[in-house]
């Protein structure tokens, strides 16, 4: 089993490659920026990659999306309820004085509780609306087990919800209900900053201790 990262852009996004090295396919997570960086790190593994996965519409993890996609050939997968935000990107980018080109529409859908069998990868889609209104969990079920939280969950924070279409309130009750009941010890690899797990973020993340208000 592979799992590799780089970060990439002004807003330093993890782009994520998971792959099953016996059959050589692996599958390619928000590729937000430096296309010829991520391209370079699936050469280095020697793995096909024909699908990509995107957590949510953010101008951050879409940005190489068409670079990559072209160079690799590959299907682009996401929640439909990302589409309207999606439709928008150079007016996300205009937020920020960045000039955005509009991606191309993704050809696949992510579904809550979906199974994706891709190679001798099995992905489940788990569905965590705040940060976004579509954002989406990944979580690897074989082979290994292994958690992709986008910009749902970080180490020791959450994602931002002043964002379009963010909302706290729901963003926590993903977490809490989504996330939380997953075992202590699985791996979350967020869509910024380091791994961490769901147990340690269930102690010590300061946004889910009851009680306390952000």
């Amino acid at each position: 089993m592979i799992i590799d990262a780089v970060c990439v852009g002004m807003f330093q996004v993890n782009c994520y490659l998971l792959a099953d090295e016996s059959a050589g396919i692996g599958v390619l997570v928000d590729p937000g920026d430096e296309g010829e960086s991520i391209l370079e790190m699936i050469r280095g593994h020697g793995v096909n990659v024909s699908d990509i996965l995107i957590t949510h519409s953010h101008l951050d993890h879409v940005g190489a999306l068409d670079e990559v996609r072209d160079a690799l050939g590959a299907r682009v997968h996401m929640n439909p309820k990302e589409l309207p935000m999606f439709e928008r990107v150079p007016a996300q980018g205009l937020a920020f004085g960045l000039r955005m080109r509009q991606p191309r529409a993704p050809e696949e859908e992510l579904i809550d509780d979906q199974v994706l069998q891709l190679g001798g990868l099995a992905i489940r889609v788990i569905e965590t609306p705040g940060h976004s209104p579509g954002g989406v969990c990944l979580l690897l079920e074989q082979p290994g087990r292994l958690l992709l939280t986008g910009d749902t969950l970080f180490a020791g924070g959450i994602g931002r919800t002043d964002l379009w279409g963010g909302s706290y309130d729901q963003l926590i009750d993903s977490i809490k209900k989504r996330l939380l009941s997953l075992d202590d010890d699985l791996a979350v690899y967020p869509g910024h900053g380091p791994p961490t797990t769901i147990g340690e973020e269930r102690r010590n993340n300061p946004f889910l201790q009851d009680g306390l208000q952000w």
